[in-house]
């Protein structure tokens, strides 16, 4: 059995709700930047979301499992800077082909600080997420 509120209560309560919502929102919605955004774009904004969060997601889990496969001549390649399995985890990864470099180097440079982790997990996930910094989006 389910008790319904009276209809006063409840259209007092959604006129509460909603004159809070359009307080707070207009009180974001000035001249000046924000990090909430007119009421009327968030639909939009969370279906944009979600599709980006979507392809970003489904990209990630291309690079570990790439990097997963051959974490060993990535660690092998990092030593000298550049390679062929470099070069495709990259490629997979988004990483433009101006900030390879960088991202060779910071892997070389830093080689302990990604291939020596306690475990092959470990080392994968953090081999990855230089790959998914490096990336274009």
């Amino acid at each position: 059995m389910t008790t319904r509120l009276p209809p006063p209560v409840t259209r007092i309560a959604t006129v509460t709700v909603l004159s809070a919502m359009l307080a707070l929102n207009a009180s974001c919605a000035g001249r000046q930047a924000n990090h909430i955004g007119a009421l009327w774009t968030w639909p939009g904004a969370i279906v944009s979301s979600g599709i980006s969060n979507a392809v970003y997601d489904a990209r990630r889990a291309r690079v570990k499992a790439y990097v997963t496969d051959n974490v060993d001549a990535i660690a092998s390649q990092a030593t000298e800077g550049t390679g062929a399995t470099l070069d495709e985890a990259a490629r997979i990864a988004g990483v433009p082909s101006n900030r390879r470099p960088d991202l060779y180097r910071q892997l070389r440079d830093s080689h302990a600080d990604f291939f020596a982790k306690p475990t092959r997990e470990e080392v994968v996930e953090a081999v990855t997420i230089a790959f998914m910094v490096y990336s274009s989006g």
